[in-house]
């Protein structure tokens, strides 16, 4: 069968374009979810370097400290500090949008440009990740 002829049958281009769009996104999600991952250990390990947040050696659970959610933190000068230390390390600096998801991850919100506990009211409506 000549390339024309697979053009022409709309059943075998549908069939072909499912198969590629199912490989595609598997691959695509693999590695957005490895990236995913990078980033948070990143931050993770930035944070523990600034004291902001504690990591429990036998569990590897990230703990706030009281500081950072206290509202003494402004989340600007977090994501600058974060990113100074990542950059003389040579690392990927984190987008803002990146940051502000992995505090929500660890129940802290940002409100007017502070950071701070997400409120009681909220965590009963959002499910835990």
């Amino acid at each position: 069968m000549t390339n024309l002829e697979k053009l022409a049958d709309p059943v075998k281009v549908l069939a072909r374009l499912k198969k590629k769009g199912v490989k595609a996104n598997a691959r695509r999600k693999t590695k957005t979810d490895a990236r995913r991952r990078q980033l948070e250990a990143l931050i993770t390990g930035a944070l523990h370097d600034l004291e902001y947040v504690s990591v429990s050696a036998e569990t590897d659970a990230v703990c706030p400290r009281p500081l950072l959610y206290e509202g003494a933190v402004v989340f600007h000068d977090l994501h600058e500090e974060v990113c100074a230390l990542l950059t003389d390390q040579g690392e990927e600096l984190p987008s803002p949008k990146a940051l502000g998801a992995w505090l929500g991850s660890l129940g802290l919100q940002t409100y007017k440009g502070r950071i701070q506990r997400r409120s009681a009211r909220d965590r009963n409506l959002r499910p835990a990740a």
